[in-house]
């Protein structure tokens, strides 16, 4: 069990962390998009007036049994496949400085770590029921328990993982090797899919028809059944279907618990190590830095390139593939990228399912609103990115090449970086300049749709990518 005090640290944490982002409200940075998102909220959920009448709720429970079952056993996947570039549970360095100097078993640490988050987790338990209130079969109440479960049992899936990958490491097993629990839940969610694939054909049978077929039939209505049974809590429509649903989550939660409990590793040798790191990390994102800030942190933690560079030629070589591999491993550019891919992808479904002008305008905001997040990101990276590069700057001193060099080697890299998102915008301009050349009243929802996601897809790598090249020169004619 758990010590007292530990319940008390934990619930006065959550409190001042909940009183610390309030209190940042005082800055317009942070005041105006959190009044942005109010109105929205307030617009789309609490002021009927401002909904349309004339279509009735929609009844979203049906689809949300099929989805969530098969999309948790995803992101148990893909916790179990990550894990191994952070096998530790995350400490800050407050907390390694106090808690690992107490006598206090690691179990109570890591049920500690466990209890921190559930603010957070309540106000998203809030989230599900205010968007469950605009369906018209979803009870708020259900959403809001079933999403309380639902994220719990997300933060014990993340915590056994990482702890295993603890124990693997600590026996010398390759990272590699490392990811085999990720890749055997991922061919238990996709296999089954897979094998009850078949293309859909327009007009001859309804969306839902051909989704509850590729989704619950053949195999997948028995290898499936734990996930239908997670899937039954968020879209619960009756008292004994959310029951079943949170009995479920509860003996998932429960075994993860258990397993975490038994598998818990020992990390008191390098506990302030590990402190340390995930210290600077949230530091860094506290000061507001975003990826930008996440990057200072890691340069401590730097790893050498596999490229197989010559000790000899022209120097500018090293600070080109330096570039690349280190705005891929800790940039902004492989954040945009795996954004820019799960805007593809999810365009790529929304195009195949069929012609609903109203998912593909959803499809194209959201797409919209991550494309105007980084825009809104873009000043604050580049100023956090510049004291980066000037902290940054005693090591490029010291290294035997000129200015000229540095730069010539970093606005190649740049260039480099910037092809493709230059390239979705001229396939995008040129596209729009074929489609309107006569009228743009003329155009549909479907010709719209590729435009609009080429210049999304564009600006998501491309914004960041500018950034940190207008960055890297700057630091650069420091040098100079």
């Amino acid at each position: 069990m758990i010590d007292r005090s530990l319940m008390y640290l934990a619930a006065r944490q959550s409190i001042g962390g909940l009183k610390y982002r309030l209190s940042r409200l005082k800055n317009p940075r942070y005041l105006v998009p959190a009044v942005l998102a109010i109105a929205y909220f307030w617009m789309s959920f609490g002021f009927a007036g401002l909904r349309s009448s004339e279509r009735p709720p929609a009844d979203v429970a049906p689809l949300l049994r099929l989805f969530v079952g098969p999309g948790l056993g995803l992101l148990f996947a893909m916790t179990w496949v990550f894990s191994p570039g952070r096998p530790a549970p995350a400490f800050s360095r407050a907390e390694a400085g106090q808690l690992f100097m107490l006598p206090v078993s690691r179990r109570a640490l890591i049920t500690y770590r466990l209890l921190r988050p559930q603010l957070s987790f309540l106000l998203v338990a809030g989230l599900a029921a205010l968007g469950a209130s605009r369906s018209a079969d979803v009870n708020p109440l259900f959403a809001a328990g079933g999403a309380y479960v639902v994220v719990n049992l997300l933060s014990l899936n993340a915590m056994a993982a990482s702890l295993l990958c603890n124990r693997m490491k600590r026996r010398g097993i390759p990272s590699i090797l490392q990811a085999w629990p990720g890749l055997l839940i991922a061919a238990w969610v996709v296999v089954p899919l897979a094998l009850n694939w078949r293309s859909f054909e327009r007009g001859s049978e309804p969306i839902y028809a051909w989704l509850r077929e590729r989704m619950t039939g053949g195999m997948a209505a028995t290898v499936h059944w734990p996930l239908k049974q997670l899937g039954n809590i968020v879209g619960a429509t009756d008292v004994s279907t959310f029951g079943i649903g949170v009995l479920s989550g509860v003996v998932a939660c429960t075994a993860l618990f258990a397993l975490c409990m038994l598998i818990v590793a020992p990390f008191e040798e390098e506990a302030l190590k590990i402190a340390e790191a995930g210290g600077r990390k949230l530091d860094a994102m506290k000061r507001g830095g975003g990826a930008a800030g996440l990057r200072l942190s890691r340069l401590k933690n730097a790893r050498s390139t596999r490229f197989p560079l010559s000790p000899t030629g022209k120097l500018w070589r090293g600070v080109f593939w330096q570039t690349l591999v280190g705005e891929w491993r800790v940039g902004t550019w492989k954040i945009a990228s795996v954004v820019a891919a799960v805007v593809l992808g999810f365009s790529f479904f929304i195009d195949n399912l069929g012609s609903n002008t109203g998912v593909a305008l959803m499809a194209m905001s959201l797409s919209g609103l991550f494309a105007a997040m980084l825009v809104l990101m873009s000043p604050r990276l580049m100023v956090t990115g510049l004291h980066t590069e000037l902290r940054f700057l005693p090591v490029l001193k010291a290294l035997p090449m000129r200015g000229a060099e540095l730069l010539r080697g970093k606005v190649r890299a740049g260039a480099l970086l910037t092809s493709l998102p230059a390239f979705l915008f001229i396939a995008a301009m040129s596209q729009a300049a074929y489609h309107f050349s006569t009228s743009i009243r003329d155009a549909s929802v479907s010709q719209l749709q590729p435009i609009l996601g080429g210049m999304v897809l564009g600006a998501i790598t491309g914004i960041p990518t500018l950034a940190m090249l207008m960055i890297s020169l700057e630091s650069s004619a420091v040098l100079l």
